[in-house]
């Protein structure tokens, strides 16, 4: 008879696994909310960052020429990698905005969230959609 038993607490009985479960979802209920802005937050560091680079090419740009670029792109290498001032030009890291270079200030900025940054440190709420 005591063999019978000790076969039956062999495992666990499903409250016992139920509470698991639940316990589980709890904390991770309490996580997932932490953890939505991460990737907008990521974004924002990487676009500041980007405009940074990307400002710092426009200056050396001016300071050499004259004048700055008529286009981000005249800032990338051609290819032998010896002329250029960026390696490529970077990518905005969503699809839904792009750099802009203001030809004649040398200004780049980018808009996200409907915020505007911009290469001269400086970011302001955007009005509109």
């Amino acid at each position: 008879m005591e063999s019978l038993s000790l076969q039956r607490r062999a495992g666990f009985t499903f409250l016992e696994v139920m509470i698991v479960v639940m316990i589980i979802g709890i904390l991770a209920a309490m996580a997932v909310p932490g953890l939505a802005g991460a990737a907008d937050a990521a974004k924002d560091a990487r676009i500041r960052s980007d405009l940074q680079t990307i400002g710092s090419a426009v200056e050396l740009y001016h300071v050499q020429h004259g004048a700055y670029p008529d286009s981000l792109d005249a800032l990338a290498e051609s290819g032998n990698g010896k002329d250029g001032y960026l390696k490529s030009v970077p990518e905005s890291p969503d699809e839904k905005t792009s750099y802009t270079l203001n030809t004649s200030t040398g200004e780049v900025t980018c808009t996200f969230n409907n915020k505007t940054y911009s290469s001269y440190g400086t970011s302001k709420a955007s009005s509109g959609a």
